[in-house]
């Protein structure tokens, strides 16, 4: 590689070629940008890669656990039978009566 010469006022120096003007004349130059683009690509996959398999370990911690088809049908009779307006009142009704009966019994008690 030649040496430009280059004058400032007066003087005339000659210019050394730079690290990068060597590096240019033996394609060395582009050879170091593809391995650092190389460098970088490998550095996003295995970046995703990471990614994914974090996404897929908070995914597989959420699975919700599957409900027994037995006991959801049992429990639809019995929201059935206590949604029943007829079965309702005769609940209270009994309930009624055996209160009644206990402060009946309770006030004998008290009396003795």
């Amino acid at each position: 590689m030649q040496c430009d010469v280059i004058k400032i006022g007066n003087l005339e120096r000659n210019k050394q070629p730079s690290k990068i003007d060597f590096q240019l004349e033996s394609g060395e130059y582009f050879l170091s940008d593809k391995k650092k683009r190389q460098r970088n690509g490998q550095r996003s996959w295995r970046s995703r890669q990471k990614m994914l398999l974090k996404t897929r370990e908070r995914e597989a911690a959420f699975i919700s656990p599957t409900e027994n088809p037995g006991h959801a049908a049992n429990s639809a009779k019995i929201n059935n039978e206590n949604n029943d307006v007829a079965a309702i009142a005769k609940s209270l009704k009994k309930k009624a009566k055996d209160f009644q009966k206990n402060q009946e019994h309770e006030n004998i008690r008290a009396e003795l």
